[in-house]
């Protein structure tokens, strides 16, 4: 398959990543810290998504 047909689905992948990151950030957070800002927030579910996305790029990997 071409790569730039495959960037839409990546891209949206990542999206989706991230937002999960977030979400799980914002979830952790929530639960077992005080409350830390939405800086700290938002650079901790950015980091998540990327590794999210990343392991999902290395477990499906094209053969």
């Amino acid at each position: 398959m071409p790569e730039r047909l495959r960037l839409p689905r990546l891209l949206g992948r990542l999206g989706l990543c991230l937002l999960a990151g977030l979400a799980g950030m914002g979830a952790w957070h929530a639960l077992f810290s005080d409350f830390i800002g939405w800086e700290l927030w938002l650079a901790h579910g950015a980091t998540l998504g990327l590794l999210l996305h990343a392991l999902s790029l290395w477990v499906k990997a094209p053969r």
